[in-house]
């Protein structure tokens, strides 16, 4: 699978439902994702992994993000119309929503 565009994104991380601590620290059974970041940019997504910057924002400067496919546990429709993966190593996950696709060089 490969696409390149630019897409919507949040970065999720996991924390206890009760008491909002990150998922490590917390003695909570039940957890919550919480988004870290979000932003818009160009991603690529490869058969090995998905990539991305979030674009510079107010008060936020830009934010480089890689997730391994090896490390997603669970692809699911997100809310938004977008897809939403799950990381269980990385305690969290990303919520992408396309904007628009940018063909591939013919070589790549």
């Amino acid at each position: 699978m490969r696409w390149r565009g630019h897409a919507l994104v949040r970065i999720h991380g996991a924390v206890g439902a009760g008491d909002g601590r990150p998922l490590r620290a917390s003695d909570d059974a039940e957890a919550l994702l919480v988004a870290l970041a979000a932003g818009a940019g160009p991603v690529v997504v490869t058969d090995r992994r998905i990539a991305g910057v979030l674009l510079e924002a107010p008060g936020r400067p830009a934010l480089a993000y890689e997730l391994d496919w090896v490390d997603v546990d669970d692809v699911s429709p997100a809310a938004t119309g977008g897809v939403l993966l799950l990381a269980t190593p990385l305690l969290g996950g990303l919520t992408l929503d396309p904007l628009r696709s940018h063909p591939f060089p013919p070589n790549v």
